[in-house]
């Protein structure tokens, strides 16, 4: 609500028989439809897809998950204004050791590795970037950082 107590938005949700939600659309304080979200869910009951589309009904945001069979996210596609793609790798620990991210032509823009202890404790993660956004060259980083434990 704004100052004067006039709604400025309002949600409508609708959810599926397991009372996860399926749909919302997004209404301006004049009752116009400004978004409507589409959520889809796999045969797990993982989300698998969502769906954004403006009040005229054009899609501005779709993102599709995928998971391994421990339910584990391992790639990410996120289709908008800046589609890219999201890969995640994990060990037999369920631990996520791989983080990549592809723009929408498929480039690797940003790779982060991660390394565990026997603890199953973070004990060093690696970061590499490259800087897409310059017109003559790319510009790459690489970051490292490494944990101890002391008790």
């Amino acid at each position: 609500m704004d100052p004067a107590g006039k709604v400025m938005e309002r949600s409508e949700v609708s959810y599926n028989e397991n009372n996860k939600p399926v749909e919302r659309n997004v209404y301006d304080g004049n009752d116009k439809l400004i978004k409507n979200i589409v959520l889809r869910y796999n045969e797990k009951g993982l989300l698998s897809r969502v769906t954004e589309t403006n009040g005229e009904g054009k899609v501005t945001s779709d993102i599709t998950t995928s998971y391994d069979e421990r339910d584990n996210v391992i790639e990410r596609r996120i289709r908008d204004f800046h589609s890219r793609t999201l890969r995640f790798t994990f060990d037999d620990r369920n631990n996520c050791i791989v983080e990549e991210m592809l723009d929408e032509n498929g480039n690797l823009t940003m790779k982060s590795e991660f390394e565990f202890d026997e603890n199953n404790l973070l004990i060093s993660e690696s970061g590499f970037y490259t800087d897409m956004n310059r017109s003559t060259s790319m510009a790459n980083t690489h970051s490292r950082y490494e944990y101890e434990f002391y008790s």
